[in-house]
Protein backbone atom coordinates (compact mmCIF):
# COMPACT_ATOMS: atom_id res chain seq x y z
CA UNK A 1 0.00 0.00 0.00
CA UNK A 2 2.63 2.18 0.79
CA UNK A 3 4.18 2.13 -2.81
CA UNK A 4 0.82 3.40 -4.26
CA UNK A 5 0.70 6.42 -2.02
CA UNK A 6 4.64 7.18 -2.76
CA UNK A 7 2.75 6.84 -6.50
CA UNK A 8 0.26 9.49 -5.77
CA UNK A 9 -2.79 7.57 -4.55
CA UNK A 10 -4.56 9.18 -2.03
CA UNK A 11 -5.92 7.13 1.14
CA UNK A 12 -9.45 7.31 1.25
CA UNK A 13 -11.72 7.07 4.70
CA UNK A 14 -13.66 4.20 3.28
CA UNK A 15 -13.45 0.50 3.68
CA UNK A 16 -13.89 -1.88 0.58
CA UNK A 17 -17.11 -3.51 0.74
CA UNK A 18 -15.59 -6.98 0.01
CA UNK A 19 -12.60 -7.41 1.93
CA UNK A 20 -12.40 -4.52 4.51
CA UNK A 21 -9.39 -2.83 3.13
CA UNK A 22 -8.79 1.18 2.90
CA UNK A 23 -9.54 2.28 -0.77
CA UNK A 24 -7.15 4.28 -2.18
CA UNK A 25 -7.76 6.74 -5.00
CA UNK A 26 -5.26 7.44 -7.51
CA UNK A 27 -5.24 10.65 -9.81
CA UNK A 28 -8.13 10.23 -12.26
CA UNK A 29 -10.38 9.93 -9.47
CA UNK A 30 -10.37 6.09 -9.63
CA UNK A 31 -11.36 3.84 -6.59
CA UNK A 32 -8.86 0.98 -6.04
CA UNK A 33 -8.59 -1.54 -3.29
CA UNK A 34 -5.07 -2.98 -3.05
CA UNK A 35 -6.17 -6.32 -1.49
CA UNK A 36 -9.07 -7.47 -3.79
CA UNK A 37 -6.86 -6.25 -6.84
CA UNK A 38 -3.21 -7.18 -5.99
CA UNK A 39 -2.92 -10.20 -3.37
CA UNK A 40 -4.26 -13.75 -3.54
CA UNK A 41 -7.42 -14.49 -1.43
CA UNK A 42 -7.11 -14.52 2.66
CA UNK A 43 -8.91 -18.28 2.01
CA UNK A 44 -5.76 -19.09 0.19
CA UNK A 45 -2.92 -17.53 1.91
CA UNK A 46 -4.07 -18.54 5.44
CA UNK A 47 -4.79 -22.10 3.90
CA UNK A 48 -1.28 -24.28 4.70
CA UNK A 49 -2.31 -26.59 2.11
CA UNK A 50 -2.06 -23.51 -0.46
CA UNK A 51 1.20 -22.25 0.96
CA UNK A 52 4.62 -23.41 0.01
CA UNK A 53 6.12 -25.52 3.02
CA UNK A 54 10.20 -24.74 3.04
CA UNK A 55 11.70 -27.38 5.18
CA UNK A 56 14.20 -25.75 7.33
CA UNK A 57 17.74 -25.88 6.62
CA UNK A 58 19.94 -28.58 8.32
CA UNK A 59 22.29 -27.75 10.88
Amino acid sequence: MGDYLLRGYRMLGETCADCGTILLQDKQRKIYCVACQELDSDVDKDNPAFRDVVPPPPF
